[in-house]
Formats: structure tokens, sequence, C-alpha cells
């Protein structure tokens, strides 16, 4: 019997809407390998978060957008350029007043230990709900040779149409490539599975300028390139 392909969106997501923009927001201050002076606040949204760092040795230093995901109390946070780039990786594990982890660079691959401080803040940061429409496109690069993503989404009432283009850093780049397909939108939030290649089952989910696109136990099976996905944060660039 020929595989399937089944578009669903039975599940949901509670997001922190409260009218206080300084709950849960979190502020930290430290270094990586005791040497870069680092300055890093974000707020949580569930399993969400989005804030900004700022490389405090730089006098002429950018915010940068932050965005991640909190799984079994790890953090896994990218720096995000308007663009889609991203520049710094995060694995970190807060405690009650300190935070440490790690820090890797997309492009040369070097790691950093990273370790911070808890701080007071007033910073204030807002919610994340999608207002309105969530159509666009969505993408990440982590490399110039590879390493990027790029997801078209078109709204039509409750149902969103998505397509993916994706492919693996260097030297594989192997391909992650969906089709247009219109999936049901329920609560921002749209499920695909597909049984075509093995059981294949990833949610997409939309804040107010990014998404986030996680498989749901471990149904991998896509039929995509070795070491390709469509898994991420992507920034919404359009």
């Amino acid at each position: 019997m020929p595989g399937t392909t089944e578009v669903i969106a039975d599940e949901t997501i509670t997001t922190d809407t409260t009218e206080d923009p300084y709950l849960h927001v979190h502020s930290w201050q430290g270094n990586l390998d005791g040497k870069y002076p680092v300055l890093m606040w974000y707020k949580e949204f569930g399993d969400v978060l989005t804030g900004s760092l700022f490389y405090t040795e730089n006098k002429k230093a950018q915010a940068i957008r932050l965005i991640g995901t909190i799984k079994d109390k790890q953090y896994r946070i990218v720096e995000i350029w308007p663009d889609g780039k991203i520049t710094g990786i995060w694995s970190l594990e807060p405690h009650r007043v300190g935070i440490e982890g790690s820090w890797i660079s997309p492009e040369t691959g070097k790691e950093f230990n990273a370790s911070m401080m808890h701080i007071d803040t007033a910073i204030e940061i807002p919610v994340i709900e999608v207002k309105g429409d969530v159509s666009g496109e969505y993408a990440y690069r982590y490399t110039e040779d590879g390493g990027w993503g790029s997801m078209m989404a078109k709204q039509h009432g409750g149902e969103v149409t998505i397509r993916f283009d994706n492919i693996s850093q260097a030297p594989a780049n192997n391909l992650a490539i969906l089709d247009a397909v219109t999936l049901p939108l329920k609560d921002n939030i749209a499920i695909y599975r597909s049984s075509v290649f093995g059981d294949c089952a990833f949610r997409i989910r939309f804040f107010n300028d990014f998404v986030v696109v996680d498989y749901l136990d471990n149904q991998y099976d896509c039929g995509f390139g070795n070491g390709a996905g469509v898994d991420g944060v992507y920034i919404k660039v359009k």
C-alpha cells in the first residue's frame, strides 16, 4: 500500500500573552572564555524565547536578535540578523543566579565556554503573538556555502499553504525540499504528517516575525537528504 500524506492541526501551545511586559524577562551579563564580555536578555513564552544581546567590548556594538527554544531545561538560542544570517549558536542551562554553556560559530566551528550571572533588568519585550496574516517568506542561513533554509507561507482563511527549500551544510549540501502543500491553521499552528517515506511529522508555529519548526515524536522520515531537515528557527525576511 503506498504511503499517504495527511495534514492536520490538532495540537496547541500555550503562549504567555500577559499584559505585564516585564514578566519572565531574564537578563544576563558575563563572557565567552573569560575574554569577550556580553550582555544578554530575553523573555520566555512557554518553550520559545526572544530577546537581544550586545558584545559590550565593541563601542559601536549593535543589538543582535535572539530567538530560541527550551527543551528539557536546555536552551538553544541563535543570534539571527534581519536577513536570516545566523552568527552564533548558544547552548545554555540556567541556574538560580547564573547560566552556563557554550557558544559556537556556524561559520568557523569555533567554540567558546559561556558563563553569565543574572542581573536586574527593566527591559520591555513585547508579546510575540501573531497579529493578522502569517503570510510571508521566512529564512535562516548559517554559512555562505550551505546550511540555509527558506519557507514560503500564504494564508487563506483558516488554512496556510507552505513550501520548504532547505540545504544542509557543506560538504554534503543535501536537500530538504517540500513542494507546496495546504494545511489547516489553528491558533497559528500548522502540522504536517506524511507516511510516503516513513513516519514524518512536524509542527510549524507562527509568531509575530518568526517561525519555529520542530519534528513531533522523532518522526523524521520525510524523504529528505541525509542530515537535511526543515526544523529550526526562521525569521521573516519578506
